[in-house]
C-alpha cells in the first residue's frame, strides 16, 4: 500500500490517522477492520477535481438542502458565482430510492456513495440536454463523481415567494412548460414549488431532473398528473385562486422523443417488454433443441465426443459394444448371401450376467462434466486412471 501511494515507510498509518480523525473516512470493525469513505471526503475528492480543472478557486455557504442533496455557492475561476450540488443519497428521510428509481437497474451491488454518483451523473445528462433544447434551467458547468456545477439562477424558489404580482400568468407558464416536458417525450416527476425558481420579473426556471421519465412509463399518466395537481394546490393554498384548465397528458402530441435520445426511465416500455420476451422465447427455443434439418446436420458432430467420452468411462463396455456390432453385421451379409449358419450356439453364461452398458442419459450427462472441466483447464494428457477418478 505504501508503495501504490507512493508514502514514505509508516506514513500509511500517519496519513488514515488524519483522514480518520477529520471524519474523512470511518473505522469498520466489523466483518473485517478496515476503512471507508465517507461524504465529507467524497465532497473533498469532487471540489478537488474542480479545482484542478479550474472551475472553482473557493466554497462559500450553503444556500439549500434537500432529502437528497446538499447545495453551496462557489466562486469560479473568473471571480463570478456558480452552484454546487452533491448529491446526499442515504439520508434517513429518502431511503427508499432504491425503490423508486432505476439507478441500480439489474445490479444487485451497491453503497450510497455509488447510487449519489449515478444520480449526479443521470441529472447532469438531463441538464444538459434540456439546455441545449432551451428550456429554462441553469447553465450545466462540469459533473464529478456526485458533484455537479452549474450556474447560479438570479431568482428564489417559488415555495419562498410570498406574494405573486400575476398569478395567472405564473400558473399559465408553468403549465406550458409542463406540456412542453411532455411534447418532447419527458415528464418531471417532481414539478413543486421547491425545484421551480421564480426572479423578479416573474420568469421561471426549472431545476432537480434525477427523477425525471419518459411518457411511455407505465406510470407517465399519474406522474403527470400529480405534478399538475400540486401545482394547483399550490395556488390554491398562497393565492387562494381555483384554477380549472389542467392539462391531460393523453392530449399531449409528442413533437420530439428527447427521452429516446437520453434513454428515459420507462422509454419505450412495451417495445422493451416485447423484445425481451422474443429473446425469452428464443433462448427456449434453444434449450429445447434444433430443428429437424440442423438437427441432421449436427448429429455426427455431436455423436464423436459422446461416444469418446463413453469409451473413456467404460472402456471394456464399448469394446464389446463395438465386437458384437460386428457379429451382428457378419451375421446379416451370411444371411443376405444365403449361407446356411447351422444351428444357433447356446447363450453364453458369463455374458448373461455381465452389467448392461450405461443408458444414453447417464452417458449424456458424463460428457457434459467431461466437457466443462476440460474447457476450464489446460488441455493435457490423461490416463485411464485420472479418467475414472474424473467420473
Amino acid at each position: 500500500m505504501e508503495n501504490i501511494a507512493k508514502l514514505k515507510r509508516g506514513g500509511t498509518f500517519k496519513v488514515i490517522s488524519v483522514l480518520l480523525k477529520n471524519k474523512l473516512v470511518h473505522h469498520e470493525a466489523g466483518h473485517y477492520d478496515g476503512y471507508c469513505l465517507t461524504y465529507a471526503g467524497y465532497d473533498i475528492l469532487a471540489i478537488h477535481t474542480f479545482v484542478q480543472r479550474g472551475m472553482i478557486e473557493g466554497l462559500g455557504n450553503m444556500i439549500g438542502t434537500g432529502k437528497e442533496s446538499d447545495i453551496y455557492i462557489c466562486r469560479t475561476a473568473d471571480g463570478g458565482e456558480a452552484v454546487l450540488k452533491l448529491a446526499r443519497l442515504g439520508r434517513m428521510s429518502f431511503r427508499a430510492v432504491k425503490n423508486k428509481r432505476d439507478y441500480l437497474k439489474y445490479r444487485s451491488k451497491n453503497n450510497w456513495l455509488y447510487l449519489s454518483r449515478l444520480a449526479a451523473v443521470k441529472e447532469y445528462a438531463y441538464m444538459e440536454l434540456l439546455h441545449q433544447h432551451g428550456f429554462p434551467t441553469p447553465t450545466p458547468l462540469s459533473q464529478n463523481r456526485h458533484a455537479i456545477l452549474m450556474s447560479l439562477i438570479p431568482g428564489f424558489p417559488l415555495q419562498q415567494v410570498t406574494l405573486i404580482a400575476h398569478p395567472h400568468t405564473v400558473y399559465s407558464r408553468l403549465m406550458t412548460l409542463l406540456i412542453r416536458f411532455a411534447e418532447h417525450g419527458l415528464i418531471h416527476g417532481d414539478f413543486n414549488e421547491f425545484n421551480i425558481l421564480v426572479n423578479e420579473a416573474e420568469d421561471i426556471y426549472v431545476i432537480d431532473f434525477p427523477q425525471m421519465v419518459s411518457i411511455d412509463h407505465l406510470n407517465a399518466s399519474e406522474f403527470f398528473t400529480r405534478d399538475v395537481e400540486t401545482l394547483r394546490n399550490f395556488f390554491r393554498r398562497r393565492s387562494g385562486i381555483e384554477f380549472d384548465n389542467a392539462p391531460v397528458l393523453s392530449e399531449v402530441v409528442p413533437t420530439m422523443r428527447l427521452d429516446k435520445a437520453i434513454k428515459a426511465s420507462g422509454y419505450a416500455a412495451q417495445t422493451l417488454a416485447k423484445e425481451e420476451l422474443e429473446d425469452l422465447e428464443n433462448i427456449g427455443n434453444a434449450e429445447e433443441g434444433e430443428g429437424p434439418e440442423e438437427a441432421q446436420e449436427s448429429g455426427p458432430q455431436t455423436q464423436e465426443p459422446i461416444e469418446e467420452a463413453a469409451e473413456l468411462a467404460h472402456p471394456q463396455d464399448c469394446e464389446e459394444t463395438k465386437s458384437a456390432g460386428k457379429d451382428e453385421e457378419a451375421q446379416a451379409l451370411s444371411s443376405d448371401s444365403g449361407e446356411d449358419s447351422g444351428p444357433e450356439d447356446p447363450p453364453d453364461p458369463i455374458s448373461a450376467v455381465r452389467p448392461a452398458a450405461a443408458d444414453p442419459g447417464t452417458i449424456r450427462n458424463r460428457v457434459k462434466k467431461q466437457l466443462a472441466k476440460r474447457s476450464q483447464r489446460p488441455v493435457k494428457a490423461r490416463t485411464r486412471t485420472e479418467v475414472k477418478t474424473d467420473l
